[in-house]
């Protein structure tokens, strides 16, 4: 459960709680910066910045990441 005041990295966290580090590799690097090929949309709006507040009772995040094949 998330709190309501949080931030895109704070979901991005969260769900690397749940799905691993197979997940976290995927959507960051080392250093903890959001991949070039990770695309996140809040409210559908592009976010690039992970510290980008967001009131999670309610926004809807989306995720997409592009492979190499998709993205060039």
């Amino acid at each position: 459960v998330m709190p309501k005041l949080a931030t895109v990295g704070d979901v991005v966290t969260a769900l690397g709680e749940r799905l691993g580090d197979v997940f976290l590799t995927r959507v960051l690097d080392e250093t903890g910066v959001k991949h070039r090929y990770c695309r996140l949309f809040v409210a559908g709006v592009p976010i690039e910045d992970l510290q980008t507040p967001i009131n999670t009772d309610s926004i809807e995040i989306e995720m997409i990441l592009l492979v190499a094949t998709e993205g060039g």
